[in-house]
């Protein structure tokens, strides 16, 4: 997996976490809880006095001061499937210490606006 290269992407990704309007960067319910696994989301993998906003402002946060120091996401790119009627999509993996617990965190970047970049983060586990 490369890493990112493209400036005015890695751009994006920073205005997109900088933003702090609350829309601007959505947290999947697998990012947030991990679902069915106790080995991911935010919630089991940040400590339990934390409140969801606080969870969520420290991983913005996270990868804000990670491409301030010239952090590049690796980039992974799926082909998707036309017979399951999934598109291409291209995702952005930071691995970042977030609250003292080294994180792997999966980034979708939407720039069908691209003076207004958001984002979605995927999921999030713990980067090994």
């Amino acid at each position: 997996m490369p890493p990112e290269h493209d400036p005015r992407i890695l751009d994006a990704l920073r205005r997109a976490f900088a933003d702090p309007t609350s829309n601007a960067v959505e947290f999947t319910l697998t990012a947030r809880d991990g679902r069915f696994r106790d080995d991911e989301g935010l919630k089991n993998l940040l400590p339990t006095d934390l409140t969801r906003e606080a969870m969520e402002g420290s991983v913005k946060a996270a990868i804000v001061q990670a491409l301030d120091r010239g952090l590049r996401p690796t980039v992974t790119e799926e082909p998707g499937d036309s017979r399951m009627g999934l598109d291409p999509v291209t995702f952005h993996e930071f691995r970042i210490p977030v609250e003292g617990v080294r994180l792997y965190v999966k980034v979708q970047l939407n720039l069908d606006e691209p003076d207004d970049p958001t984002a979605t983060v995927i999921s999030v586990k713990r980067a090994d």
